[in-house]
């Protein structure tokens, strides 16, 4: 495959986002309120971080040779040839291999790559034999040794 497929993951943030922007904010409007100028200030920041957060755009880029993720917190990458297994609960794909892991969300990449993308991912998932798991804490699974500089 010679092209590069690119698509945008939509899915529902991180929780600690929305629980980061809820909790400042809240605390913030009470700082506020009780003559903490300071703090509150600080604590806005805060929620606008965590708002920020929940706004950044996660995009995709497959091709034959790697795996990019972009993301408010970073690129992360991982070869195809450095992937050794496959662990998923269900909704959400870790690439696992060489001390490295990628979590993917395919049910979540909209656009009209979307789904150009998710059959790309099972056909090279397929193609390379790579064995997969069910693994109740893939959703949770962070990203490990794949940033990029």
């Amino acid at each position: 495959m010679e092209t590069t497929i690119r698509v945008e993951d939509r899915g529902l943030r991180h929780p600690f986002w929305w629980v980061g922007l809820i909790f400042f904010a809240a605390c913030s409007a009470a700082a506020g309120l009780s003559g903490a100028g300071g703090a509150a200030v600080v604590l806005a920041g805060l929620a606008l971080a965590c708002g920020l957060g929940l706004a950044g755009r996660t995009t995709i880029e497959l091709d034959a040779e790697n795996l990019t993720v972009r993301s408010a917190t970073g690129r992360h990458r991982i070869a195809w040839d450095e992937v050794e297994r496959v662990e998923t609960d269900g909704a959400r794909l870790v690439l696992i291999g060489g001390g490295k892991q990628l979590p993917l969300s395919p049910a979540a990449w909209s656009g009209e790559d979307g789904l150009a993308a998710r059959t790309f991912v099972e056909r090279e998932i397929a193609d390379r034999g790579l064995p997969t798991s069910f693994n109740p804490r893939a959703s949770r699974m962070p990203f490990r040794g794949t940033r990029m500089s």
